[in-house]
């Protein structure tokens, strides 16, 4: 008897210390034998932790519908419950096993839309720095995430700066190639401006003429990158002094002139434009073209033009003259409210009969600060203020002389060095979402002869429907006109048609 009751206890123990030293043993519910079941390895965390899964026998019972066929899965510290149906929450899991709360992918994409949703509106209320912090805030927390890049790419485009906004668009495009609504705004930005017709009328007064400028323009597009263009203007002169012509005889000249351009554009996949232009005037034709470079922060700008018609002086206008260039510049954005724009040229002027009235290297630089702002509601909502700096400049290396009638000297094109300094202001503010006003004003300081004078303006735009814009613009300078000396007064009308 007691033979038999060591042995019992001898087996028991046995029985107890395989059961411990064997936790991958699974005992099956229907019969009690034992069934080995294979080890997984799997990796939590970025460690190896072994899985138990559940034998072809338990797989199958835990596929029956009765409540009483659950596969049975023996626990330990490193093993995956798998016992709880899955859900679509994540459930996160530490290197020992323990779940923490699972993440639910819908709260996350709705918290996200929603501040998206505050983002546009932001922008739609000409809120956009707050649009900007805002965004910086979400990415932050959602890192490359493409809606994020979608949304900022056009905040960029709103406020110009295509060069951040394709780069926005490519690296979204990059993180979801798939992703149709990357797919379209892609393509919505590379579409130049959709067909247009422009009719337009200026005048202009100094004390040397009248002109009454009347302009015909509009655009239609070839592709979704590739567009024609067409102006024609017509200049009614009338002069108010006699005008030397080429062979030295000053007369009066009360006549029209005409010009017209045609042009090719196309914007490339990156943003980058190009520009081919065909110039013809009265017995002139000439061509240029211009490409502009664009990155995140601005646009670099490369331009020639061979023969074309050119009317900034009253004489070029009388004697059919044309200016040839070449001119490089750099607008670039310092800040999200600063913009800094610095170019140098070089400028050849040509008179009918004169090949070389004038030649000239040429600089030009600006810096502005443009900032939205609101005080309040109604009238105070909506505001913009704006601050500038500017500079025009040509220092003439060539200037053709002739000896006219009596033996008198004159200048064909009477063009003199300036380099003109200007400061000035705007204020503007927005009425509904139609009606844009705003005014300017400022001081201007040719340095190289000592000559000033104030510069102010105005400038309407109110677009009653989204096809229809009407603009009315005035204003005076007292350095321009001949040898930037004279009182310039103009007061122009446009009106754009898109369809």
């Amino acid at each position: 008897m007691t033979s038999t009751v060591r042995l019992i206890c001898a087996t028991f123990l046995l029985t107890a210390l395989l059961a411990a030293l064997s936790p991958q043993i699974s005992y099956g519910q229907d019969n009690n034998e034992i069934v080995e079941t294979p080890i997984v390895e799997e990796t939590i965390d970025g460690q190896e932790n072994p899985q138990v899964i559940a034998s072809p026998d338990e797989m199958a019972a835990d596929n029956d519908d009765g409540p009483d066929h659950q596969a049975s899965v023996p626990q330990n510290k490193n093993s995956v419950s798998y016992e709880q149906p899955l859900t679509s929450h994540k459930a996160v899991v530490s290197a020992s096993g323990a779940e923490t709360q699972p993440v639910d992918d819908e709260a996350v994409e709705g918290e996200l839309q929603l501040q998206l949703a505050r983002v546009r509106l932001l922008a739609e209320t000409r809120r956009r720095d707050e649009a900007f912090a805002l965004l910086k805030q979400l990415k932050s927390t959602y890192p490359d995430n493409p809606q994020l890049l979608l949304a900022e790419a056009d905040l960029n485009f709103q406020r110009g700066n295509r060069g951040a906004g394709f780069a926005l668009l490519n690296k979204a495009s990059i993180l979801d190639p798939n992703n149709e609504d990357i797919i379209q705004r892609q393509r919505a930005a590379v579409i130049t401006q959709g067909p247009y017709l422009e009719v337009g009328h200026n005048i202009r007064r100094t004390s040397s003429a009248y002109e009454n400028i009347t302009h015909v323009g509009g655009q239609v597009t070839v592709s979704n990158s590739t567009s024609v263009g067409v102006e024609v203007e017509n200049n009614n002169f009338d002069s108010r002094r006699p005008i030397i012509r080429p062979n030295g005889v000053a007369s009066d000249f009360n006549e029209n002139r005409q010009r017209a351009s045609l042009m090719l554009n196309h914007v490339f996949a990156n943003g980058n434009e190009a520009t081919g232009s065909l110039y013809v005037a009265n017995e002139i034709v000439g061509g240029g073209g211009e490409y502009r470079w664009w990155d995140y922060r601005g646009v670099t700008t490369f331009q020639a033009n061979l023969y074309r018609p050119n009317w900034d002086f009253v004489e070029s206008v009388v004697s059919r003259g044309t200016k040839s260039n070449v001119l490089v510049q750099r607008q670039q954005r310092l800040t999200d409210d600063i913009t800094a724009t610095i170019g140098a040229g070089f400028n050849h002027y040509e008179l009918n009969d004169v090949d070389n009235a004038a030649q000239a290297p040429t600089w030009n630089a600006n810096i502005g600060y443009n900032r939205n702002f609101t005080l309040g509601d109604g009238l105070l909502r909506d505001w913009n203020f704006g601050a500038y700096y500017n500079v025009d400049a040509e220092y003439y290396t060539h200037v053709e002389s002739r000896v006219g009638p009596g033996n008198v000297r004159f200048k064909p094109l009477p063009a003199e060095d300036y380099e003109i300094h200007s400061f000035y202001g705007s204020l503007g503010k927005a009425f509904l979402e139609s009606l844009l006003v705003e005014a300017y004003g400022g001081y201007s300081v040719n340095r190289l002869t000592g000559f000033s004078g104030p510069l102010y303006g105005t400038l309407i735009n109110y677009a009653p429907m989204d096809q229809l814009g009407l603009e009315v613009r005035a204003s005076r300078s007292q350095l321009g006109g001949q040898s930037n000396r004279e009182q310039v007064d103009q007061v122009g009308m446009n009106v754009k048609w898109l369809w």
